[in-house]
């Protein structure tokens, strides 16, 4: 009889979800449109059904189209919440985007292609603040005081462009955590990339090119480098005071200062890098630093 009744009930509320798949788009969306196609199927009706008897955990994570869905890449951001993406198609988003929330995803339609351009020599382009888990792909970054600039955060950046910004392309700062792949940073009238105040960076299969100053910069924090390209910038390829530095397999050359500058304490570890053509030295280690060759 027990069963009887729990199997009633269960047919009854799976009959109230599937009358409610035909109301409004917003209540679809609340009983769980897995598949994003603006409709409730039986399966996923059954899966509801499923968290609410706490046998499934829910999936309330979705798909959230710029320009088609929100006109403004801020305004998703500002609707997202931990899980979603958010796509931006090919076009040009004259937009300083503010990221205070964790575990979203900006994609672009191509580093070519879709563009995110500040216009402001004041403020970053992309700001990120007390975020974790965030993720940007795909875009030309410009226009900003810096391209994208982070504080107690932690954001993969991959397959951009960030060029043309007025102070760094990237500033990484209280103990935030970049990670920077497949990326090109130039044109920057400060500095390529800079870390500091317990911040960290990974960088890889990256090009830090054509910056005014420093191509890359720590202070009390620490980077690694992987197979990059570290050339033709105003002043050193790569500048540390206190921080620890690990370079692998990749080119510093023809910078206008030293190859790579090292001061106050700070340790330095080369392996499998060319080290070439820069103004000055290639090396210099000072202020009680060490270097790993």
């Amino acid at each position: 009889m027990k069963r009887f009744i729990k199997k009633s009930i269960l047919i009854l509320c799976l009959a109230v979800l599937m009358a409610f798949s035909f109301a409004s788009e917003s209540v679809s969306f609340l009983k769980g449109d897995i598949n994003d196609d603006e409709k409730i199927d039986l399966s996923e009706s059954v899966h509801a059904l499923q968290v609410v008897a706490g046998l499934k955990t829910s999936n309330m994570t979705k798909i959230i189209n710029v320009p088609s869905d929100f006109p403004t890449i801020q305004e998703a951001i500002n609707m997202a919440v931990a899980g979603d993406t958010i796509n931006i198609v090919a076009g040009t988003y004259n937009e300083k985007l503010t990221i205070m929330k964790s575990n979203i995803k900006l994609q672009g339609a191509g580093r070519d292609s879709t563009i995110i351009n500040g216009n402001s020599t004041t403020d970053p382009t992309i700001s990120i603040l007390n975020s974790t888990g965030i993720e940007i792909s795909d875009f030309l970054i410009k226009g900003g005081r810096y391209g994208i600039r982070l504080q107690y955060s932690s954001v993969s950046c991959k397959n951009n462009r960030i060029e043309n910004n007025t102070k760094f392309g990237v500033r990484a700062f209280y103990n935030s955590f970049i990670e920077i792949g497949n990326t090109l940073i130039k044109l920057t009238d400060g500095g390529g990339i800079s870390v500091d105040d317990g911040a960290v960076a990974w960088i890889d299969k990256s090009e830090i090119t054509q910056n005014t100053g420093r191509g890359l910069s720590a202070t009390s924090a620490g980077f690694e480098v992987t197979e990059c390209i570290i050339t033709n910038n105003g002043e050193n390829g790569i500048q540390s005071h206190d921080s620890s530095v690990r370079i692998y397999d990749s080119v510093i050359s023809n910078n206008t200062g030293d190859g790579i500058d090292a001061w106050n304490g700070s340790r330095i570890t080369l392996y499998g890098t060319e080290v070439k053509s820069n103004t000055d030295c290639g090396l210099m280690i000072g202020g009680h630093s060490t270097a790993h060759l």
